[in-house]
């Protein structure tokens, strides 16, 4: 089975600077990468972050449960998965249909005679190539997507309310 598994995670930390550091450190502990990250807020008193995590799909639900252990609160939590099987294994098939042809079009072009029919020959293994690699790319995203996971962490410092 090829199933992508990703998470949305949004938490309340006391101090966002404390926790992007303690936040690093998880990361590196799974080995895991920061996609992209965004900080702002603290110009007018409410800072957050949002910060795009990739992560080996093994290591998905302990990396979310190190994160909450960041947290005061944990304001939302969503994992959710894609089965892509049946997508990966219709091109796997597509693809060895293409590797196929491509080998008769290798063929045929040494039995080509004529320059009109090498070029022919020529211009169709040339689309039947591109078809392959983009066919080799599609099965490449899907492997690397099944391997690993994205999570979308969002980080907010709790709010102080004080009442006069």
């Amino acid at each position: 089975k090829k199933i992508q598994r990703n998470a949305n995670l949004s938490i309340e930390v006391k101090n966002l600077d404390e926790s992007i550091n303690k936040l690093n450190e998880i990361i590196l502990l799974f080995d895991a990468e920061i996609i992209s990250s965004n900080k702002a807020g603290a110009d007018f008193g409410q800072p957050y972050s949002n910060i795009r995590i990739r992560v080996a799909s093994n290591n998905l639900n302990s990396a979310i449960g190190e994160f909450k252990k960041l947290s005061t609160k944990i304001i939302s939590e969503n994992i959710y998965t894609n089965d892509v099987s049946e997508e990966f294994i219709d091109t796997e098939a597509r693809l060895n249909i293409m590797k196929s042809t491509e080998d008769r079009f290798n063929l045929l072009l040494l039995k080509s005679e004529t320059i009109e029919e090498i070029i022919q020959v020529e211009k169709e293994l040339m689309r039947i190539r591109g078809d392959i690699e983009s066919l080799e790319g599609r099965l490449n995203y899907l492997s690397k997507t099944t391997g690993t996971s994205e999570i979308n962490l969002n980080l907010n410092v709790e709010s102080t309310i004080t009442f006069s």
